[in-house]
C-alpha cells in the first residue's frame, strides 16, 4: 500500500511542490516503499536525488533488488531534469516522477 511507504507527516498530504491542479494529487498515489537504491559509480556522478551543477545521478535496483529506474541531471547553470523512481533520502521512500524539470539552484 503506497500511503503506508510515507512517512506519518506526508500520508495525507498533496503534492503542495506540483503546480496546478496537479497539487492536488495525494502523495500516496505516486510513492513507492523500498530500500535505499544502489547508486551508479562513476565519474560525474553522485550518490543523491539531485546532483549538484555539473552532475548526474542514477540507480537501477534499490537494496532489495526491486526495479527503481531513476537518472537526474543538474547542468552548470542550475537547470536540473529528472525520470522515473526519484529516492527521498530525507523521508525514506520513492517518488515515481514521470519527468521533472526545472531550476533547482
Amino acid at each position: 500500500m503506497p500511503r503506508e511507504c510515507l512517512p506519518d507527516h506526508l500520508k495525507d498530504a498533496k503534492h503542495t511542490d506540483w503546480p496546478w491542479p496537479f497539487s492536488y494529487i495525494p502523495r500516496a498515489w505516486n510513492a513507492y516503499c523500498g530500500q535505499g537504491p544502489y547508486w551508479v559509480e562513476a565519474p560525474g556522478y553522485q550518490n543523491k536525488p539531485i546532483p549538484d551543477p555539473g552532475f548526474k545521478s542514477a540507480h537501477q535496483f534499490d537494496k532489495n533488488g526491486e526495479s527503481r529506474p531513476y537518472s537526474a541531471v543538474t547542468y552548470k547553470n542550475g537547470y536540473h531534469v529528472r525520470r522515473g523512481y526519484r529516492w527521498d533520502d530525507v523521508d525514506g521512500y520513492y517518488n515515481y516522477v514521470v519527468i521533472s524539470a526545472g531550476f533547482e539552484y
